[in-house]
């Protein structure tokens, strides 16, 4: 009778623990679902405030070559994009959110983009939708740690070799560059505090 009910507690804990690695992995999908349902909002966006700069500027050719240049890199990312991966939604995000870089990189060289009323509240819009991205992102890479802690961690470990499931997501990071551009401000801040 003994031995009957350690068989099923063991059952039970080994079901509980696959299911909660199960629930894990489900969190980053959902996670990387709604950064994906982000992009599509940064999408319209974006296709609004190109819409917007074309009928606004179409007497100040610079701008309007770089416009046109970022709408064609705008372009290009969006053709590329497939949904359904968490890879392509992160490498998506990360080419809009540069693309979205440029753009204020060059509404500051030009002036008059800022003062189009509608490009304005374009750019309003898109940086509420980037509070959400960024917000969206910092839950996505919580999910990925508590999943790989699961797949890393005894017992669990051993339930997800068993089961399959494999450590196939990324921390959401970001780019090269922008690393780069934060690495000097870290260093000289505990340089001059703590040597």
């Amino acid at each position: 009778m003994y031995f009957m009910l350690g068989i099923i507690i063991v059952i039970v804990v080994l079901v509980l623990m696959k299911n909660t690695i199960v629930g894990l992995k489900n969190a980053v999908d959902k996670s990387a679902a709604n950064i994906e349902a982000y992009l599509q909002q940064r999408f319209d966006i974006m296709n609004s405030l190109f819409a917007e700069l074309e009928r606004g500027l179409d007497h100040e050719s610079n701008v309007f070559k770089d416009v046109t240049k970022m709408r064609a890199n705008f372009n290009e990312v969006r053709g590329k994009f497939e949904g359904n991966s968490t890879e392509s939604v992160v490498s998506t995000d990360k080419a809009v959110g540069r693309i979205m870089g440029d753009f204020v990189a060059t509404s500051e060289a030009y002036p008059e983009i800022k003062g189009i009323a509608a490009v304005q509240s374009v750019m309003d819009e898109n940086a509420r939708v980037e509070r959400e991205v960024s917000a969206a992102r910092r839950s996505y890479n919580s999910n990925v740690a508590s999943y790989r802690n699961a797949l890393q961690m005894f017992p669990t470990n051993i339930i997800a070799s068993v089961s399959g499931f494999k450590d196939i997501y990324e921390l959401y990071k970001a780019d090269a560059e922008a690393q780069n551009r934060v690495k000097p401000m870290f260093e000289e801040h505990y340089k001059n505090k703590y040597l």
